[in-house]
């Protein structure tokens, strides 16, 4: 399945390509990013439920009276902190404990079936500015899956053994005590994983970018760019200067001349 949705693109811009030449344009196809398969929904509320540090009422919906986290779907996890949140509960002088706590919660989870965590990787928000994880809308905590595992709304498990299906974290999707429902439907993400995270043998996480037009090398490949590459690329191309707010720099290895 895979391997053909490759070859109807490569044959879609295939036929882009021949109308560009036939413009002497240049064209440019690129992607934010791509997906990874997935094969096991985790359950990443549990640990933090059995720790003590994450409540829900009889309604399902998260308890601020006897919660000193709050995870959200953006893989952030948010102290409830005293003064910052309206029912705030931690106090700022238990935040950074209370951050190292999470980021040794996560860390320590299991798969049964492998031994391996499903947790890539799990840091303070200022630290993950790298992948695009540090601003004011992101968690005191963040962390990225493990290729193959996910907890995001509207994928589930559909390779679990009776083993797994048993195990405190591992377990076909019932819904989030958030009211979310997910579907058997989903089968890939992205916003999971990091950047350049591989499923073996199958795919990455990596966006793609082509060039193809006057100016442009034949059959250069092109390395560590960026989305936020393409703005000034563009804009040096047809002699203009990037624009002032933007990030990035020109790919100037991708031009002949």
């Amino acid at each position: 399945m895979y391997l053909r949705n490759y070859q109807d693109t490569d044959h879609v811009l295939g036929e882009f390509a021949k109308i560009a030449g036939a413009w002497d344009a240049l064209l440019v196809a690129v992607a934010d990013h791509s997906a990874i398969p997935t094969h096991t929904w985790v359950d990443t509320a549990k640990p933090f439920m059995e720790a003590g540090l994450l409540a829900f009422d009889s309604e399902g919906k998260w308890d601020p009276s006897r919660s000193r986290v709050r995870q959200m779907i953006n893989h952030s996890i948010y102290v409830n902190l005293r003064g910052r949140s309206p029912d705030g509960i931690v106090a700022p002088e238990d935040h950074d404990a209370l951050c190292d706590q999470i980021i040794s919660i996560l860390m320590d989870m299991r798969d049964p079936r492998t031994g391996a965590c499903p947790i890539a990787v799990a840091a303070r928000r200022e630290d993950m500015d790298g992948v695009g994880g540090n601003g004011e809308n992101f968690g005191d905590v963040i962390y990225l899956m493990r290729p193959g595992y996910t907890n995001q709304p509207g994928s589930e498990a559909t390779l679990l053994t009776e083993q797994a299906l048993a195990h405190a974290v591992l377990r076909p999707a019932e819904g989030l005590r958030t009211g979310y429902t997910y579907h058997r439907n989903i089968q890939g993400n992205h916003h999971d994983y990091l950047p350049n995270a591989e499923y073996p043998g199958v795919c990455s996480n990596r966006a793609i970018l082509l060039m193809h037009g006057p100016g442009v090398k034949e059959g250069y490949r092109i390395r560590n760019a960026h989305t936020i590459d393409i703005t000034p690329t563009l804009a040096h191309y047809v002699g203009m200067a990037p624009p002032a707010n933007v990030d990035g720099h020109v790919l100037v290895d991708v031009f002949a001349c």
